[in-house]
């Protein structure tokens, strides 16, 4: 079962999906492309849990895939 996250000020939001299932793989592949386009950054959480590995197109074999927005510095 994967999950994705889009972390966005107080709002979470939360997608699951199970890999054997195309219906549920296009729905999420489907949303994750439009929050790229929307700007945010997105990372697949390794295995282990220690580190996320950026990624610019969705895999229906990750476990953790995390959405961010960018923010503005200055």
């Amino acid at each position: 079962m994967g999950k994705m996250y889009l972390l966005y000020e107080d709002d979470n939001r939360k997608l699951f999906w199970d890999e054997s299932s195309p219906e549920e793989i296009a729905v999420a592949q489907s949303r994750f492309k439009q929050y790229l386009k929307e700007g945010y950054l997105a990372c697949r959480i390794e295995r282990d849990g220690n580190r996320g590995v950026q990624i610019v197109e969705f895999d229906p074999k990750a476990q953790e895939i995390i959405l961010v927005s960018m923010v503005e510095g200055g």
